[in-house]
């Protein structure tokens, strides 16, 4: 194996090429003197988050095809369901608590289920040995779980951010701050890979790396108070919104506030467009990874390595892109058309996959819509919440990254699978993923327009 034991030794050897490629963004962290430590402990817990997330997540896919790959319509449904029902509780939170304590809250809880899933798992059939469907039942619980909390998890931290930092010092900040997702991801990839190999030789069950996930979790928790205390000041309206954050005042409003936000708001309805075109792409994209995979016919434990695999290359791409490109392509692009490049390199990735829908052509189109995704158009797509009111960056964010997002995964693979049952084959599917890519690269330089006008008005 490419990566066996040695998995983790990437990780120097990646900091090695950062160095030589750009002394002054690892000799220093970007930012002044009070904005340093807020940027550092805002690396550390988006790595700690996504060391978590890319520890369960291939166990997480793994278990999802574990019946074949057309359960996954299915399971989706069932996760943007539970994100519907999660939405309104998260609003609550925020009413009730200060968003530290509401993001320490979720990680803790998270952490706790994914300890109940191991005891359900691991613990139980040791104890009473019970039917293999009943774990896949089991299984699929903790794909719907983990996938309706995978993107709230992020979005609870980004949104702290758009409020610690201000939209110019965003543009400077964030790159390096979202690095940490990659590193992290880079990590909890290369523990996978890496355990796997030692966990086959010795017939150990490699579902114990959920305690591990739980582990990073209730440290990301406790990074989160690091962020607020080491919040830096602003002065005008920018000291006031700081002021807000580190006193941890709860929100004003009701729940619900974030649907009325996002109808009144055509810029905010413009940002669920975006993010829907990318589920939408994305939930397709994603699917055609499952059928081939399945279609290699792996035990558990494969179909495990095959996922990290990807999510290992894809990070360590991730990780140079948002250290040394975000800054300079938000900074010469603008934020529009930094927005766009994913569009593009999408609809370049399913016309590969529409030639010749294969596993090999599945990584490289993975890892390039993925990569550039994470490396650039994530941390650029935050930075438009960043000149919004504050409760529109919790409810009304909260709302897009979850509901539109899970929306936007059910309604795709509805559409994939009723597809698939009418006769079209992956390379069709692929095909009809081109002109949504068309409409999504169209939008983008809108919302940028739309970010300038805000960000003036703001200043």
């Amino acid at each position: 194996m490419l990566f066996d034991l040695g998995g983790l030794g990437l990780v120097p050897v990646l900091l090695s090429v950062v160095l030589c490629c750009d002394m002054k963004l690892v000799s220093l962290i970007p930012g002044t003197e009070d904005e340093r430590p807020a940027v550092l402990h805002s690396f550390v817990c988006f790595f700690l988050l996504f060391a978590s997330w890319y520890t369960i997540r291939p166990i997480r896919e793994a278990m999802g095809i574990q019946g074949g790959a057309g359960d996954l319509p299915l399971l989706m449904v069932g996760t943007v369901i539970l994100g519907v029902l999660i939405n309104p509780s998260i609003g609550r939170l925020s009413l009730r608590y200060s968003r530290r304590v509401m993001a320490q809250m979720v990680y803790r809880f998270l952490a706790a289920n994914i300890l109940f899933f191991y005891v359900i798992l691991v613990v139980v059939p040791n104890w009473y040995p019970y039917a293999e469907s009943i774990q896949t039942t089991v299984g699929h619980g903790l794909y719907i779980w983990v996938s309706a909390f995978s993107v709230l998890i992020g979005s609870l931290l980004w949104s702290l951010l758009t409020e610690v930092f201000p939209p110019d010092r965003a543009k400077q900040l964030f790159g390096f701050a979202a690095a940490g997702c990659s590193l992290g991801g880079i990590v909890g990839s290369a523990l996978v890979v890496s355990a796997l190999g030692f966990m086959n030789d010795n017939a150990v069950d490699p579902l114990h790396l959920l305690l591990l996930a739980a582990l990073f979790l209730e440290l990301a928790a406790r990074s989160v108070g690091a962020i607020v205390r080491s919040a830096p000041k602003y002065s005008c309206s920018e000291g006031a919104k700081e002021q807000s954050v580190a006193d941890g005042q709860p929100l004003q409003g009701a729940s619900w506030d974030g649907m009325r936000q996002l109808l009144r708001s055509p810029y905010l309805l413009g940002i669920s467009g975006y993010v829907l075109f990318y589920t939408m792409t994305g939930t397709f994209a994603y699917l055609i990874q499952g059928s081939v995979i399945d279609a290699l016919e792996s035990d558990f434990g494969g179909d495990i390595e095959k996922f990290a695999y990807i999510d290992l290359i894809t990070n360590t791409a991730s990780v140079l892109l948002q250290i040394l490109v975000v800054r300079r392509a938000v900074t010469f692009l603008g934020i529009g058309w930094t927005l766009a490049i994913l569009p593009a390199l999408t609809g370049l990735s399913f016309g590969m996959l529409w030639l010749l829908p294969t596993y090999t052509i599945v990584v490289i189109a993975q890892v390039l819509r993925r990569a550039t995704n994470y490396g650039l158009t994530r941390p650029a797509r935050e930075m438009l919440y960043t000149p919004l009111p504050t409760e529109e960056k919790y409810m009304a964010k909260n709302l897009i990254d979850v509901g539109i997002y899970r929306a936007g995964d059910a309604g795709s693979s509805l559409l994939f699978n009723g597809l698939s049952k009418a006769g079209f084959g992956l390379a069709g599917l692929a095909a009809l993923a081109i002109p949504v890519s068309l409409c999504w690269l169209v939008l983008a330089p809108l919302l940028g327009r739309g970010f300038r006008e805000r960000n003036q008005g703001q200043d």
